[in-house]
């Protein structure tokens, strides 16, 4: 198969909505199950000590999808084997509001859902929530005029830092000067952002404004000239499963090399993304849960990316676009923030 059909027929089926690609965009892993199946064995054990412990950890899923319990299963086991005395209760969104105010030190909100629904409830444990798109998680706390003097809440993200992203650009992609990248006009700190860390490293970086998804490819036509890479994040007010398709196809059409924002994307036709699949965010988690448990004020850490990351290169393409070698094992390793 030529690599347009492999793009086509990859595009259709490797990319999902936002929702779905909460559930499906970093892939199974088979040491999963594993986890899964200790969680089950050890839940019980938690739910009996609770009654012990007055300030368990409480870990609340937006659903019982394979992205969630993954993550609540990595949670799980890095805190057994580094905290083994802490408790630590997995429960529904549903259960969320039969749980007493009174009984969990800290909420850990697993997906969007789970996050909306503890701010909206009435309780002020601390919440730290994960698994959700930078943007999401700002416009969410927008919406709920929810800022640190009203609420004490943190994150660690899906996405990836900026800087993390450029330097996979300038690691695949030494040569190039002048990059692209497409945000709605809601999120222009996060283009002044990749502006600055391009310059850093050399690279300029034209940030094309969208205010609507069906503005996209008519702003990348008529802004194209001179950019040599696009990079895509994941600005939920312009991407969603058509828009992908279109920058998919275009970047394509145009022999440009595209670095997405997941491993979904590389397997549809990207170039390269650097990405955290479940169980780094859990370990992530773990490690923020970690630090205010430790923290004499009870003070929560600041927003984080995970530290734990994945690089997804697609060779077919690679060789599409001339640059074949540059799909080395040892990406993640060569990447640094």
């Amino acid at each position: 198969m030529g690599v347009g059909g492999y793009v086509k027929q990859c595009c259709l089926k490797g990319h999902r909505s936002t929702r779905d690609r909460l559930k499906h965009h970093r892939g199974l892993h088979g040491g999963m199950l594993g986890l899964c199946l200790l969680v089950v064995a050890i839940l019980p054990l938690m739910t009996a000590n609770a009654a012990d412990d007055p300030s368990p950890v409480l870990v609340v899923l937006s659903d019982h999808t394979d992205t969630y319990q993954q993550v609540a299963a990595a949670i799980s086991q890095r805190l057994l084997t580094r905290r083994p005395s802490q408790t630590l209760k997995i429960v529904s969104l549903d259960a969320l509001s039969n749980i007493q105010a009174s009984e969990p030190r800290l909420l850990v909100t697993v997906g969007l859902r789970a996050t909306q629904k503890a701010l909206e409830s009435s309780r002020k444990t601390p919440i730290l929530a994960t698994l959700v798109p930078r943007l999401s998680y700002e416009r969410l706390l927008q919406q709920l005029k929810v800022s640190a003097e009203n609420r004490a809440i943190s994150a660690v993200y899906l996405d990836q830092p900026l800087s993390r992203q450029v330097a996979l650009i300038k690691y695949l992609l030494p040569q190039i000067r002048r990059a692209g990248t497409l945000l709605s006009p809601t999120a222009e700190h996060i283009g002044n952002e990749v502006r600055v860390i391009g310059r850093n490293q050399h690279l300029d970086f034209i940030v094309i404004q969208v205010k609507r998804p069906a503005e996209l490819i008519d702003q990348l036509h008529n802004q194209l000239d001179g950019i040599e890479v696009l990079l895509t994040l994941f600005d939920p007010q312009i991407i969603d499963r058509k828009t992908a398709k279109q920058i998919l196809y275009f970047s394509y059409q145009k022999r440009l090399p595209l670095i997405a924002y997941s491993k979904a994307m590389v397997t549809a036709g990207a170039l390269a993304a650097v990405y955290s699949d479940n169980t780094q965010i859990g370990q992530q988690t773990a490690d923020q849960i970690m630090t205010f448990l430790d923290h004499p004020d009870g003070d929560l850490p600041e927003p984080s990316y995970a530290s734990y990351f994945s690089v997804a290169c697609n060779m077919k393409m690679a060789r599409y676009l001339n640059l074949a070698g540059v799909c080395r094992d040892d990406l993640s390793a060569r990447i640094q923030d």
